[in-house]
């Protein structure tokens, strides 16, 4: 699976899932968004009272890219109802590909030296990928999220795919479309020249955009 070969499917709207030794490209009839707006537009990011406390007290480091490997490997070793993870090696070695191409991204959520949460994607055009989150600690893979739009908002971005529908990403305002409406706001977003330049001390973004 080459980095051309998943780029392509990115831009039609498909992404890939390891199934044991194997890899499925899928195309959802129903996609799930997550809003990159804020207040002023219907469809709005919402983050819940609980949780906007605890941000607001920024308990854990937040960085962007520094441990892409440690990120995907801890999000492949989660237990996926028994029916064994999607993230298997040639999607680890590919989307390592991706990242060491300037692609795929990480969010790394710290506790002290120690990584206990975060999330990956893919950036491309005016889209955010979201592939796959991690959790060691309360909060730590919702407070990446949080980062993660943040950073997305400043940089421009139109589109953040959450892929399958998710009852857990429903607090933050996530909703779904329909596979013709998804592709059709792809089309518009991937088509607009843009570089995900996140910011190491995103607290500040976050505190503009959430306070």
């Amino acid at each position: 699976m080459t980095t051309e070969l998943l780029l392509y499917g990115y831009t039609i709207g498909v992404f890939p899932m390891g199934e044991e030794r194997k890899i499925r490209f899928h195309d959802p009839q129903i996609r799930a968004l997550i809003p990159l707006e804020f207040k002023e537009k219907k469809r709005n990011f919402h983050i819940p009272k609980r949780l906007l406390r605890k941000v607001l007290n920024n308990p854990f480091k937040i960085t962007f890219n520094m441990d892409f490997q440690s990120v995907i490997r801890e999000c492949a070793s989660i237990p996926r109802n028994n029916a064994g993870c999607w993230i298997n090696k040639e999607i680890i070695d590919s989307y390592t590909d991706l990242y060491k191409a300037g692609y795929a991204h990480s969010i790394e959520v710290w506790d002290n030296e120690k990584l206990i949460g975060g999330l990956y994607g893919v950036a491309l055009g005016a889209v955010f990928f979201g592939e796959s989150m991690f959790s060691k600690a309360n909060d730590a893979s919702k407070i990446a999220l949080v980062h993660l739009v943040a950073n997305l908002k400043n940089s421009g971005f139109i589109l953040l795919d959450a892929q399958f529908p998710n009852p857990h990403l429903n607090q933050f305002g996530a909703y779904e479309v329909t596979k013709k409406v998804f592709k059709e706001k792809l089309e518009n977003a991937i088509k607009v020249s843009l570089h995900f330049h996140p910011e190491q001390n995103s607290f500040e973004l976050v505190k503009k955009y959430f306070f």
